[in-house]
């Protein structure tokens, strides 16, 4: 029996996340080689780069991906001849970590196209997205350091993934999803609340914006009522879930107060010293990289740095990743790469609906000021999987999240057309 190349990309995601677990378990574990995802992710791309090869569409990507390594090329043969250590594999590891979402995007493009294939894509990424959440949560509520993310320094979870930056940007992915298939499709409300609790729980300061833009739409929502004159009448899922966290925030005051308190104190210490700006703070000290890269690095810069950039990132980083991507690749890479990272992001055939619109600017504010989400290896395909939702057809997806008995493919190509 054949097995669809489609299955066996699912199988890859499985594996991926299973790797990048064991790495968060074995870093805090203390083991000294801890990077095992790095071989699932290697493997899985050598098999999306197979799998573009054997589409038109996916040489045109290809042809994409290898300007970027020309461009590389350009650059490390001027990081080399300026700089007397540069380290040539791990900068080649950020611009192959750069292109991945153009690859990644491409694969769940072309291979996830049809309903059936979008309705076992959706249920997988879903899963991981729960196991996720219920991963922080039960660390929250049973004090497991070994999915702990700052130790006892801070207070926050990172199950897992990783890094802490990894699951900033993973939890954005995974909040918007829920947010869109909840907005769009009423479904999926419980999920979105477990994710943004999740979310919360991990520490980060990105975590913060959620329940901003949660707040956001249910005002928009309301006054949505308002000016058209109906009877404000509440969904018992809105009412009733809010409520109950209200309640378990206001009982379980002191616990809480007990866990997040080292992040309180992090926080405080660093706003109170004299040379250190509420925005350092929320930008945790990049303000003084950008300062220092403009300071000590851009003066040694020449026209070729400036055209094709050869900084050598793993020395020194801004982390934000506007800089950070013209710093390895210079102006003409950056261009080329910003232009089909918004085109990727944004400028599909299909129309913009306000919650993809609200995730590229929150996705691109936090790229700009925090960074690490175009260097993202991990969450290139959940990037990926969400853009592949916000670009599919609504009919279709409508079905795919119906609440009937599974239909066969056949059957739900049929109701769709």
């Amino acid at each position: 029996m054949k097995i669809k190349h489609s299955t066996v990309i699912l199988l890859l995601i499985l594996l991926m996340f299973l790797a990048d677990g064991a790495n968060s378990i074995l870093v805090n574990l203390g083991v000294k080689f801890y990077r095992v995802s790095i071989f699932v992710r290697l493997f899985s791309e050598l098999y999306f780069l197979y799998l573009l090869i054997q589409k038109d569409q996916g040489r045109k990507v290809l042809r994409v991906v290898s300007i970027f390594f020309i461009l590389f090329v350009i650059s490390a043969s001027i990081g080399l001849s300026s700089h007397i250590n540069y380290n040539l594999f791990d900068n080649f590891v950020l611009v192959n970590k750069m292109i991945l979402i153009f690859i990644s995007f491409a694969i769940f493009k072309y291979y996830f196209n049809s309903i059936e294939e979008q309705r076992r894509l959706l249920m997988v990424f879903e899963a991981l997205i729960l196991l996720q959440s219920f991963s922080i949560i039960t660390a929250f509520i049973f004090h497991l350091d070994i999915l702990s993310a700052y130790g006892n320094r801070r207070f926050g979870y990172q199950g897992f993934i990783p890094a802490q930056n990894e699951i900033s940007a993973f939890f954005i992915i995974a909040f918007f999803y829920f947010l869109w298939k909840y907005v769009y499709f009423k479904k999926g409300f419980i999920q979105l609340i477990i994710t943004l609790v999740a979310g919360l729980f991990t520490g980060t300061k990105v975590a913060l914006l959620l329940p901003a833009v949660l707040l956001f739409f249910a005002i928009k929502y309301l006054i949505y009522l308002l000016l058209q004159g109906r009877t404000f009448r509440v969904r018992a899922e809105l009412l009733i879930l809010p409520i109950m966290l209200i309640i378990t925030i206001v009982v379980f005051w002191e616990p809480i107060f007990q866990r997040i308190n080292p992040t309180i104190e992090y926080y405080s210490y660093w706003i109170s010293q004299p040379s250190y700006s509420i925005i350092d703070a929320v930008m945790g000290g990049r303000t003084l990289k950008v300062q220092d890269f403009f300071a000590i690095y851009v003066p040694r810069f020449d026209a070729l740095n400036l055209l094709f950039g050869g900084h050598d990132l793993t020395l020194f980083a801004t982390e934000t990743d506007f800089l950070d991507v013209i710093a390895i690749t210079g102006l003409i890479g950056g261009l080329i790469f910003y232009w089909l990272y918004l085109k990727t992001l944004l400028f599909q055939k299909n129309r913009v609906h306000l919650v993809h619109f609200l995730f590229v600017v929150t996705w691109l504010g936090i790229s700009f000021t925090a960074g690490h989400l175009v260097f993202s290896a991990i969450n290139s395909s959940y990037l990926s999987i969400l853009l592949v939702a916000f670009y599919a057809n609504r009919t279709n997806l409508q079905i795919v999240f119906s609440k009937e008995k599974r239909r066969s493919t056949y059957e739900v190509i049929q109701y769709a057309s």
